[in-house]
């Protein structure tokens, strides 16, 4: 299985840059607080996120999302939206902008305007970011938590969720078909019926 060849490692990596230690995180994954906070609990101190995102002059989830993986972790997201979308029902302009730096209080410091050619860019404070980890404060959700107590209570939830090995065959790579996704969700939902959990 991927965990046994790679480890945890090959799941939540984080490259030690001159610029800071960085971890990816994919478009919709900013929406699951514990990739993120994984990616943190191994050194990250800012989140690289590659997204496709529907502009709105609205806070969408995936804005509040960014926000809230910054604070909860004391890091920075960067966020790069797509220069448009195409192939799709939607209008091919309809992703264009939003890209954002978030800093580690979870404020957007630089947002791009509509359009494909324009950027957002902020300094990265790596020095307050790391003073502010170092600091024992209300605020330092990243040193306050307690990862033991959350662990097993995740533990003794896991059952009815997919496994980490989900995209497993055999112990080969499976090519999930189009409707797999939504299986495996239907699935997932009925464990948790079952189970009582909603």
């Amino acid at each position: 299985a991927y965990l046994d060849k790679y480890g945890l490692e090959g799941v939540f990596p984080v490259a030690r840059t001159e610029i800071g230690n960085l971890a990816a995180i994919a478009s919709e994954e900013i929406l699951y607080p514990e990739i993120a906070r994984a990616l943190a609990l191994r050194g990250a101190e800012v989140f690289c996120h590659s997204s496709s995102e529907i502009g709105s002059p609205l806070a969408t989830n995936k804005d509040i999302a960014k926000q809230a993986r910054a604070f909860e972790n004391l890091a920075f997201v960067v966020s790069a939206n797509t220069a448009g979308i195409s192939g799709t029902a939607m209008p091919l302009s309809s992703a264009e902008g939003n890209s954002q730096v978030v800093d580690w209080k979870g404020r957007v410091v630089a947002q791009s305007g509509d359009g494909e050619t324009f950027t957002a860019f902020a300094p990265i404070d790596l020095g307050g970011l790391r003073e502010a980890r170092r600091t024992p404060a209300m605020t330092n959700t990243l040193a306050r938590q307690r990862p033991a107590l959350v662990a097993a209570a995740y533990a003794a939830a896991a059952e009815p969720f997919q496994g980490p090995d989900g995209m497993m065959a055999d112990g080969e790579a499976a090519i999930p078909t189009r409707d797999y996704f939504a299986r495996a969700q239907e699935e997932v939902i009925e464990r948790l019926i079952k189970a009582g959990v909603i």
